[in-house]
Formats: C-alpha cells, structure tokens, sequence
C-alpha cells in the first residue's frame, strides 16, 4: 500500500485508499474462487512477495486479511471448476508487513526467534521459532489458495496432506494443485525457492 503521508507530532498516517474490502470479505461472500481467479490471485501475490524478498524482507503473515484488492469485485457464485472463463479478480495489493524482518536478520542459524504472524497460516519453521526465508511466505500463500480453492481451511500440520489429497489425476487443474501443495510442503526445502520458481509452475499450471 501507498503511504501518501505522516504526521508523526499528531499521530496521522494518510496511505492509499482501496475500494475492494479484503481477500477474506471476498471469500465470506463467494466461499471459493474460480481456478482462473485462484490463478490471478496466486501470480500477483508471488509477484509481491518477488518484490519484497528482492528487498531484503520476508512478510511473515500471509493471510486473507492482509490482501486487499483495488476494486469491488463482481459478487456471484463462482464455480471452481471454470477454468477458461475470463478472471473476475481485481487487481490486489498485499498490506500489513508489521510481523517483516529482514533477510539479513534471519541469516544466523541456530537461533530461536520470537513467534510473529498468524497461526492459522504460519508455517511449520515459523511456529517453533526457527528462521525462516522466502518458503516461509510461500507456504503462507499457499494456505491461502488451498482456502480459496477450496473453501475450507486446513491446519498447516495437515495442510501438505490435504493438499496432495486434492490433486486429481488427470484434471485440468493438477497443476495448479500441485503448485499449492507444493507451497504446503512441511519441510521448506521442498517448497520453492524463489518467487521466479513459483511463477514458473503457475505459469504452466496455466497451459491447457
């Protein structure tokens, strides 16, 4: 989001004003997302976090709340199994970087770190205080596509099983699925490295 101004003597942050609520309003109201929208919604974010890491920072709390989009979507019960239909998703921003650090900071290994972020979306790594990275986020945002996906959400102690369990062979969609089950991977080697990685799967998970 845009910081348009502050003013520190009285207290006042001006930023960005967004029409679009948040990613969690969205899904109160529609419970799950088209694949073509899941899609949009999962390149976007991975370019921001691309942006972010590129920074020197790690977010640390990806969740529904934290992505607000720019514009009121279109409100309609969207089918997830259309996958060819034009995306409804506005374009979204990702907000809240209270919980960042610095890559930097989480350079020394071995070191246990007070817990920040959101449980319902932290992975493993990150709930027992280890440092964590980029795959940190990742699994963060995949946790938010297996909801928005799906309509449900999962604990991050079952969210690799239950994403692999929704990979269907031979559908459409096995490749965004599998994308998302790989950002839930439980050990972070096996999540991806980069964002450019992520986007890399997305963009074939994408090809008919």
């Amino acid at each position: 989001m845009v910081v348009h101004d502050i003013d520190v003597e009285n207290g006042i942050l001006v930023q960005e004003f967004l029409a679009g609520g948040s990613l969690r309003d969205l899904l109160t109201e529609v419970s799950v997302l088209a694949a073509a929208d899941v899609r949009a919604l999962a390149v976007q974010l991975t370019r921001a976090l691309g942006a972010a890491h590129e920074a020197g920072v790690v977010h640390r709390d990806l969740k529904p709340e934290n992505v607000l989009l720019v514009a009121r979507a279109p409100i309609y019960m969207m089918d997830p199994e259309d996958a060819e239909r034009t995306p409804l998703l506005p374009p979204v921003k990702l907000g809240d970087f209270g919980a960042a650090l610095r890559l930097d900071d989480l350079s020394q290994t071995g070191e246990r770190r007070s817990v920040a972020g959101t449980l319902a979306y932290m992975a493993p790594e990150q709930m027992v205080g280890e440092g964590v990275g980029p795959p940190a986020d990742f699994f963060g945002l995949g946790m938010m596509l297996y909801e928005a996906r799906h309509g449900e959400r999962v604990t991050p102690a079952r969210a690799e099983g239950a994403a692999r369990f929704s990979v269907r062979e031979g559908s459409s969609e096995a490749g965004l699925d599998a994308t998302i089950a790989r950002c839930l991977a439980r050990d972070p080697k096996d999540r991806f490295r980069d964002a450019g990685e992520l986007l890399a799967a997305l963009q074939d998970a994408g090809q008919p």
